[in-house]
């Protein structure tokens, strides 16, 4: 493991931990080194925090073993730290979060630690999503942009927490977690009581002390104020040797399914002139750049920013365009800067469906897309589609190839091209309009994707990757749960039972969480979580996906006018 952690640093050029402040934090990101660099997102936290003169702040990485984590710089055990923070972009690193707790000897549970452990705070994009199932480990959760807010977290932090182990402290705990909630966008579970039914509905939630009612996501506003950019430049992610950057953040487009074009409101932008000079003043390797937003083919100029950087800049990336944004101009300019693949992402076969979901794209649209994309150079086409989701019918799933054999015939006029077919089941996200929606069952899933799968397999060039559906599945368990659902985790991550059995320990209704059409006045886990978007306005969306689908939905407000 030493000499693992010793070439990983060794292949990273750019920040080195300070290792001089007296709080020591370790940073976890609950998966690989691999997966955790990749992410933008926690390469600023860990700037953040480390940058303080009061703070020293390792990395510490998930590494599927059953072995005492440690942090990456210094091989200091997890539990030694006075500070753990997760960063959480994925639900299914949940599990992972209590695996290395319980490896660490760290108490699972909040109320279980005394004040000679270590503080557990969390964020990320599954915490301002729902908290719940993490709920019971954290004795706080960030909602929100957390760099903006840094400081003032661990300005109380160094007041309670410096120093505890050689002062003998022992009643900093309670008074750092009653001084938490004056934070905008700290959420402490403690002071937050939910009643479930048998099954895991929640009936009831009770707010204790000073405690607010809602939680309001925190959102930076002028993002040409601080730049967000890489600060470690390393071939071990995956994005090698890739310096990214990024241009925007949120979705002006509103997608029913999408998490990002709600929780990551408002669509923000920087600047070109800003970004040329970030990129252009960079002390570390730019030859290659990726451009990272949730809407790229939504900024302005984004050829332009392409085209005016340096000569030295020699390879520019993006990660997807909207079909109607893929104009020769801009793949050109991408081609000219080694951009070889693109990926599009038309969600359904059928206009239908592709209403139903607010996908504003006609197939004449994604089909000229690729007709473009191949005559501009562009030589691999990721395509991505899901199946189960809200009122999907067979004839929905069976337009797919169509669609693709029609795109294939456009792109592949010259030879040399292939085409990658990615195929997701639908997992319903908290925070938008399907979040009352049912999950497909199991059985449906797998028909369908062994449908799409026969229908596709006999397109030469063309390569269908299909998303496990055991994973989709727990991976939709964990989306829409709440305590118990934390709860069955736990007991899964510790006896080793399987999720089902787990879940029947737990008081969780497996099949009924996933499958079950939740209604407008039932509670929902995540419902004092505020993320700037009303509750009326998702079930408007809601509702109107069901009218163009031709099917109604029960338990909400009477529409409008």
């Amino acid at each position: 493991m030493k000499e693992q952690r010793q070439h990983l640093l060794a292949s990273e050029v750019g920040r080195r931990w300070s290792g001089q402040g007296r709080i020591r934090v370790a940073l976890v990101f609950p998966n690989t080194y691999h997966v955790g660099m990749s992410n933008l997102g926690f390469q600023i936290i860990w700037q953040k925090f480390d940058g303080r003169d009061d703070v020293s702040c390792e990395r510490v990485f998930a590494s599927g073993d059953a072995t005492e984590p440690r942090s990456l710089e210094s091989g200091t055990p997890l539990r030694m730290f006075d500070v753990v923070a997760f960063s959480i972009s994925f639900e299914l690193d949940l599990p992972r979060i209590i695996s290395l707790l319980n490896h660490a000897g760290i108490p699972l549970l909040g109320v279980d630690r005394d004040d000679g452990e270590p503080f557990i705070i969390a964020g990320g994009v599954v915490c301002a999503m729902n908290p719940e199932p993490l709920a019971p480990y954290a004795d706080a959760i960030f909602i929100g942009e957390a760099e903006y807010v840094i400081d003032e977290l661990f300005d109380l932090l160094a007041r309670y927490t410096g120093g505890r182990r050689h002062r003998g402290v022992d009643t900093w705990r309670t008074g750092l977690l009653r001084a938490l909630v004056s934070i905008p966008g700290i959420y402490v579970p403690r002071f937050y009581e939910p009643t479930y039914a048998p099954g895991g509905r929640l009936v009831e939630l009770l707010v204790r002390g000073d405690a607010p009612a809602r939680i309001e996501r925190q959102v930076a506003g002028n993002l040409d104020a601080e730049k967000t950019a890489s600060v470690v430049v390393t071939c071990e992610t995956e994005f090698p040797d890739t310096y990214l950057i990024e241009i925007g953040r949120g979705c002006p487009h509103g997608c029913r399914f999408c998490l990002a074009g709600f929780v990551y409101r408002p669509f923000r932008k920087r600047s070109v002139q800003r970004l040329l000079e970030w990129i252009e003043g960079e002390t570390l390797p730019c030859h290659r750049v990726g451009l990272i937003g949730a809407a790229l083919s939504d900024f302005p100029d984004l050829d332009r920013l392409i085209v005016s950087l340096s000569e030295s800049v020699k390879e520019v990336g993006i990660s997807s365009l909207r079909a109607d944004a893929i104009i020769p101009s801009l793949i050109t300019a991408l081609t000219a800067r080694g951009q070889r693949t693109l990926a599009i992402a038309p969600e359904a076969g059928s206009q239908r469906l592709r209403d139903v979901i607010n996908k504003r794209l006609d197939e004449e649209t994604i089909v000229r897309a690729a007709e473009t994309a191949g005559n501009c150079g562009i030589t691999r086409l990721r395509l991505y589609f899901m199946v189960g989701l809200p009122w999907e019918e067979d004839e929905d799933v069976l337009a797919v190839a169509p669609l693709v054999r029609a795109m294939r015939r456009t792109f592949f006029a010259s030879n040399g091209k292939r085409i990658t077919v990615s195929i997701n089941p639908f997992v319903p996200k908290p925070q938008t309009p399907f979040q009352w929606h049912p999950m497909a069952p199991r059985d449906v899933l797998k028909r369908r994707l062994q449908l799409l799968e026969r229908d596709l397999s006999s397109l030469g060039g063309v390569r269908i990757l299909t998303k496990s559906v055991r994973l989709a599945l727990l991976q939709g368990l964990v989306a829409r749960g709440g305590r118990p659902v934390g709860e069955a985790i736990a007991i899964r991550e510790v006896t080793a039972l399987s999720w089902k059995r787990a879940c029947a320990r737990a008081g969780v209704d497996m099949e009924g969480e996933l499958h079950r059409e939740r209604r407008f006045d039932g509670l929902l886990p995540w419902d004092h979580i505020d993320v700037g978007v009303g509750r009326h306005f998702l079930w408007e969306e809601y509702r109107r996906a069901a009218q163009i689908a031709g099917r109604l939905v029960d338990g909400g407000p009477a529409p409008p006018g």
